[in-house]
């Protein structure tokens, strides 16, 4: 045997045993508290994720009788919005760039309201609500849309025609005349139209008188009377012209003048 295996060991005193018991639990509270930090930061972790992606999308950002808007479908719709604007924007100035078209006042339009993001959502939740109360009351009244007229609208949309483009069809649509009930007429003031035709009839006589001092003096007494009277076709009188068997009577009579004064010059 040896000389250290033969010694008994050595007790140890009661301060260094509360001091080892006071390290250990300490060691323990600073371990319990390390592991609760690192539970509460993991969960606060977990709750933020939850609440992004579960717990906020399915809050209601309007209610329309008994129906939500959720915040998830409504974000869906802002971003499509959105969206939309953009590819609207690039439309129009592939246009300037490529046509030369002038298309500033509505790329300016699309600026104002993507510069603003509330306008978007305003108009996407105005229109969110309006489609709601559609639904609520095509439901009341039994209206429905089968999945198979939903699909032709959305591809009619699209001019996507899988079975050919359908030709329009002429529907005829019945014309409803008017009843003529007594209450009519006494709503219409009956209107007098007379149509009035002006007859002129104009006469006129000359008679010329040769006595032997050769005086000629015409006698010509127009009358001219106007008579209103409603006929179709007017009635024209024709006037009467001077007494032809009296000019040769005249014309001897200025002869006989002339070959007087002949003489006398001579």
């Amino acid at each position: 045997m040896t000389q250290d295996s033969g010694k008994k060991p050595v007790p140890h005193h009661k301060k260094h045993i509360a001091r080892l018991q006071r390290e250990q639990q300490q060691s323990r509270i600073i371990l319990y508290t390390f592991f609760g930090i690192l539970a509460a930061v993991i969960l606060l972790l977990v709750y933020g994720w939850l609440d992004i992606n579960y717990l906020q999308l399915n809050r209601p950002v309007a209610k329309v009788g008994d129906a939500e808007i959720l915040t998830r479908d409504f974000e869906a719709r802002v971003r499509l919005q959105r969206q939309s604007l953009l590819n609207q924007y690039g439309q129009y100035k592939q246009y300037e760039q490529f046509f030369g078209m002038d298309f500033s006042a509505q790329t300016q339009q699309i600026e104002a309201q993507l510069a603003v993001p509330e306008s978007i959502g305003q108009s996407v939740l105005e229109q969110m609500i309006d489609e709601e109360l559609i639904r609520q009351e095509a439901a009341k009244r039994g209206i429905t849309v089968s999945e198979e007229e939903l699909n032709e609208t959305v591809q009619a949309g699209f001019d996507f025609f899988p079975n050919g483009t359908p030709t329009p069809s002429v529907t005829p649509t019945e014309i409803e005349y008017p009843d003529n009930s007594p209450e009519i007429f006494k709503l219409v003031t009956a209107t007098l139209q007379f149509t009035a035709t002006a007859e002129s009839t104009s006469t006129a006589t000359a008679q010329p008188t040769v006595d032997s001092t050769a005086t000629v003096e015409p006698s010509a007494t127009p009358t001219q009377t106007a008579t209103a009277t409603v006929t179709l076709e007017p009635t024209v009188t024709p006037t009467s012209g001077p007494d032809r068997d009296a000019l040769p009577d005249l014309h001897a009579h200025h002869a006989g003048r002339i070959r007087k004064d002949a003489r006398g010059y001579r």
